[in-house]
């Protein structure tokens, strides 16, 4: 979820070197989220010391690195409306404890697949009219970019931001999933919403394959996706109720790897 999205962005927009202050940023930005989590949640005065020196590092180093990127990118500064609201969704849940809570991961979910658009827009900054360009409002100037998908439907900001949209609805998705597969497995009501969820993706990317506006393989992936969203939460809760060993997080994450990688491959190929 920190690398793939980034990636993607990367990878439309074409290579420039301010990627580099971006990505450690981004990283370092995510780590010391991590670092003032585990200090929220500290009690004990002893340990809540301890827990504040990473987090005075990981924060220093965000400042600094951050500062950097901002100055060389400004128009970094043109998604702070989107960031800033997940970021606080995000926190709070941290500081009342609940950092495993659906709320917590779909706003920290939202903001990582954010950065596919993100790392676009970075591509766009030595454009001529580049504040524009490269504002998360790019998408009134479809042809910003050449990017394209194979069948040309989509140009620009129009075909990265359906990228975006696709991204954040596999990671978004996999919250529930995972969810419903470890502390929620047997949960019915969590599953049934996973599976309607990603049902109706699948039907989305389908029609969207249908419209030419991304690859028939890309719909075909989306679909194993949701297979496995349905299938699997039943077998584990048919495995839970017979009392037989269940399908370990090591496993789930290994085909989360997986499928993380397809999707990448699936929407940079167009």
């Amino acid at each position: 979820m920190l690398l793939i999205p980034p990636v993607i962005g990367m990878i439309l927009g074409g290579w420039t070197w301010a990627y580099i202050p971006t990505f450690i940023a981004w990283w370092m930005g995510y780590l010391s989220f991590w670092a003032w989590g585990v200090w929220a949640r500290t009690r004990s005065p002893r340990r809540k010391a301890l827990a504040f020196i990473p987090l005075a590092a990981y924060s220093s180093f965000t400042v600094f690195v951050g500062l950097i990127t901002l100055i060389s990118i400004p128009t970094l500064l043109t998604w702070a409306p989107v960031f800033l609201p997940l970021i606080t969704i995000a926190g709070w849940q941290q500081w009342r404890g609940r950092e495993r809570s659906l709320l917590s991961g779909v706003s920290t979910t939202l903001a990582a697949s954010a950065m596919t658009a993100v790392f676009y827009s970075i591509s766009l900054r030595h454009n001529a009219s580049a504040w524009s360009l490269a504002s998360p409002w790019g998408f009134l100037h479809p042809s910003a970019s050449t990017t394209a998908n194979n069948a040309e439907s989509l140009h620009g900001w129009a075909w990265v931001w359906l990228v975006t949209a696709l991204v954040t609805a596999y990671f978004v998705g996999t919250v529930p999933y995972v969810k419903s597969m470890i502390r929620g497995r047997g949960d019915r009501p969590l599953m049934v919403g996973s599976s309607i969820f990603h049902v109706l993706v699948a039907c989305a990317v389908w029609i969207a394959a249908g419209m030419s506006w991304v690859s028939w393989w890309c719909a075909v992936v989306f679909t194993v996706v949701a297979l496995r969203a349905v299938a699997l939460p039943l077998m584990q809760a048919v495995r839970l109720r017979d009392h037989r060993p269940v399908i370990r997080p090591r496993m789930i994450g290994f085909s989360e790897v997986a499928l993380s990688l397809l999707v990448l491959l699936v929407l940079v190929s167009g």
